[in-house]
Order: structure tokens, then sequence, then C-alpha cells
């Protein structure tokens, strides 16, 4: 964490003497990209409605092994404990919206202070490789064995966010970051709910409840 709070300081510092178009640019591409930590990409577009007002909407995508911390700990259903590193070869898809907007309380100066807000809806679907009792035809019978296998799970998570950030441009590259709190919440199938912990740290992907946030994104001025 305060590694990120250093990134972004030193990119405001160094941005705020440069010479910007924000007050004449209306639409803006923007990445974020601490969501690579996550295997997740996120993507927004930002429209200037007038000086002190700003709407973006944009959108999440996940791929990949899950392959962080927050589904090692737990034992399965079944009274087992799970090879640490099958656990970390958990396979994630996933993808959501968001929306927000962004009020700048001052338009005078390149100190272009804003306060926000966010509402970011995503869907995961995993595919957990875990042990458990699986069945197998033989002859017409059926039988069950216990090994590692994989199981289907998923989880919704809807979380609302307010924070106070500060904005710097240079020529057509923009900068945003801002520090702040979230709530999200999560519904988990039971398959994820039996199997993981990927409850217990903020940025897990079925996490409840309020958190810190802090964030950044970097972003071209396209008109």
């Amino acid at each position: 964490m305060k590694k990120y709070l250093a990134i972004v300081a030193f990119l405001i510092i160094n941005s705020a003497c440069a010479q910007n178009s924000f007050d004449s640019s209306k639409l803006s591409f923007n990445i974020q990209p601490l969501y690579l930590a996550i295997n997740g990409f996120k993507a927004d577009f930002e429209y200037s409605i007038n000086s002190k007002i700003h709407i973006f909407v944009g959108g999440q995508y996940y791929t990949g092994l899950v392959n962080q911390g927050g589904g090692k700990s737990k034992e399965n259903s079944i009274g087992s404990t799970a090879d640490q590193s099958k656990r970390n070869n958990d396979e994630i898809n996933g993808k959501g919206f968001n929306v927000g907007v962004k009020y700048y309380f001052e338009t005078e100066t390149d100190n272009h202070l804003f306060i926000g807000g966010e509402l970011q809806h995503n869907r995961f679907d995993f595919v957990l490789n875990d042990y458990g009792y699986f069945s197998f035809i033989d002859d017409g019978v059926t039988f069950y064995e216990y090994r590692i296998g994989k199981f289907d799970a998923n989880c919704i998570q809807t979380t609302g966010s307010l924070y106070l950030g500060q904005t710097f441009s240079k020529g057509k590259f923009v900068f945003n970051g801002w520090i702040g709190s979230s709530y999200s919440n999560a519904e988990a199938s039971n398959n994820l709910n039996n199997l993981r912990n990927y409850d217990n740290i903020f940025w897990d992907y079925s996490f409840n409840g309020f958190s810190p946030l802090i964030g950044f994104k970097l972003g071209y001025f396209i008109f």
C-alpha cells in the first residue's frame, strides 16, 4: 500500500507545474493499471458536461489464474485441506461495468480538486481446483472417488465509492489520483463459500463491507 501511495504522490508532484489542456477538452479515455494486480482490466470514457461536472462510464474485464492470497486458507466442506499450489491455480473470468460523476471545486487554477462518486458491478466466474467426491460409471454402476477436480463457482459483487481526488494534465495526457472509501456487497455461490476465502481482504472478489480506497487512472484526451 505504501508503494502505491508513493507512486500516486510522485505522479501528482511531477504533473503539478505542467501546461495542461484540461479546460479545453471534453472527452478522455482512461485506464486503471492497479486492476492488473487482480487479473483485471478497467477502462472508462469521461465526458465534461461543464467546467465543474464530469461524468464517466466504462467496464471491467477479468481473466487468467487468480494467484492471490484470498483463497489459500479455507478448509473445504468435507473437512479436507487442499494443496496450496492447486488452490493458487483457480481460474477466473469476469466482466462488469462502472458509472460515476465528479464535481470540481476549482477551475481557475491548475489544482483541479474534485469529489467523486462511483457505482461498480461485477460478475466473477471461477473454476476451482480442489479435492472432492466425483462420480463415474462402470458397467452401468455409479461409483464415487475422492480426488482433485474442478468446481464451478461464481460471485456477483456491487460496490459504491466516494472519494476526494485531483486531476492534472500535460498536453493530451491526463492523470487522476484519489483517496476515499467504498462499500461492497457480494453474493457468492455455495462452492465459493465452501471452498475459498475470497472475502477476507478488501480487494478480494467476494468481499463484503466497508474498505479504504486509493486509486489512479491514466488517460488521453480524444477531443
